[in-house]
């Protein structure tokens, strides 16, 4: 094998492992997406209730009753 072969299998070796870390990278950042995504529905379904509360009528009814 020439110098220039053990240079070649070098760098190509050298590519595969930055493409395997970046692998990684990756999969590391979508489990993380994931779990953001389950948050913000969680928050979400939080606004919805409490919009729900704020809007009913016996709430708005119990807010002028203790203004008095």
């Amino acid at each position: 094998m020439g110098v220039f072969e053990m240079i070649a299998v070098v760098v190509v070796a050298g590519i595969a492992y930055d493409m395997y870390k970046l692998k990684i990278k990756s999969d590391q950042q979508k489990s993380s997406n994931t779990e953001l995504e389950q948050q913000i529905a969680q928050l979400n379904r939080r606004i919805e209730n409490l919009e729900k509360i704020v809007t009913d009528s016996s709430y708005q009814l119990k807010s002028e009753f203790n203004k008095l």
